[in-house]
């Protein structure tokens, strides 16, 4: 038996650049009516959640602004600028944007937890076997 597959449906990528993380065509499917976003760090499980709020959702006013992040959605793919998470974050992982960059990694949408989750211990070369 066969699963058709949408066209849309091919690996999902999350890049992380020194000042952004960028969601791949096939990660921002769940990004489309996005307003904004949420992070949250998994720091245990090496893993990000990137949880899309709509506009009446970021309206409610229930949510600290701090918490919340912009996020540009376009046809292609999806971007979250933010240079002071993406410091931390470099920091916690190890990261060295000097020496490399941009890092890759796998992702996939969570029904549970609403939110598209970056696994920090799947980066996407490990695909290739590099």
């Amino acid at each position: 038996m066969f699963k058709w597959v949408n066209k849309d449906q091919g690996s999902k990528l999350v890049t992380l650049y020194d000042s952004n993380i960028t969601l791949n065509k096939g990660a921002s499917v769940q990004f489309n009516s996005a307003y904004s976003v949420m992070l949250g760090l998994d720091e245990v499980g090496r893993r990000l959640a990137i949880r899309p709020l709509n506009k009446t959702e970021f309206e409610r006013g229930d949510i600290p602004r701090e918490k919340l992040y912009r996020i540009s959605v376009r046809s292609s793919y999806s971007r979250v600028s933010n240079k002071i998470f993406m410091n931390d974050l470099a920091a916690f992982l190890g990261l060295d944007f000097e020496h490399q960059k941009m890092f890759k990694y796998f992702c996939e949408w969570s029904e549970s937890e609403k939110a598209l989750i970056v696994d920090f211990n799947r980066p996407e070369e490990a695909r290739n076997g590099n």
